[in-house]
């Protein structure tokens, strides 16, 4: 079976064949990781969106219409469940800092300002910036290739990447810290 076309293999998963979910897991293990890495930039948490992708991949494979390569539909949905890990992250960032304060009666560094300690200078991005980059800089696509997953226009998808350089150059000349 595994010479047989991703879309074929989505088909026979989609009507129950275990075996042909395992392969097209196999086959796109790496891609999935690769995606996760460069959203998060470490391991842990890759590993983590990767594993968590492959349960959404699992629940929602009968959704895939065919309509885009099976490809940039894996890659969609890992963006996508980066996104909501980082969400998760925050609140959970924010919870603690709130934890902290009422502790400590505020004397510590407010919540945002806690959380933006955490991330990393691409971290620190508006998502939709953050994913445009991963997509042409991390995986080598097109700008037109990145528009088509991020479900936006061509112009839009550039207009990110010229912000999100616009605003590396900002953190990095400010020691760091985007306000």
């Amino acid at each position: 079976m595994s010479d047989v076309k991703d879309d074929d293999l989505v088909r026979i998963a989609c009507a129950g064949d275990v075996r042909a979910f395992e392969l097209l897991s196999e086959r796109h293990y790496d891609f999935m990781y690769r995606i996760a890495f460069r959203w998060c930039g470490n391991q842990a948490d890759a590993e983590d969106i990767t594993h968590n992708a492959f349960l959404k991949m699992a629940d929602k494979l009968h959704d895939f219409r065919f309509e885009s390569s099976f490809r940039t539909w894996l890659c969609r949905l890992v963006i996508n469940t980066a996104k909501d890990s980082v969400r998760r992250e925050q609140r959970n960032y924010q919870r603690l800092a709130q934890v902290n304060d009422d502790l400590t009666g505020g004397v510590c560094a407010d919540s945002q300002t806690y959380t933006n300690e955490i991330f990393r200078f691409i971290q620190k991005l508006p998502q939709d910036q953050r994913s445009a980059l991963i997509l042409v800089f991390g995986e080598g696509m097109t700008h037109k290739e990145a528009a088509e997953i991020e479900g936006c226009p061509e112009g839009t998808l550039s207009w990110r990447i010229h912000e999100a350089r616009r605003n590396l150059e900002y953190m990095m000349k400010k020691g760091g810290r985007h306000e």
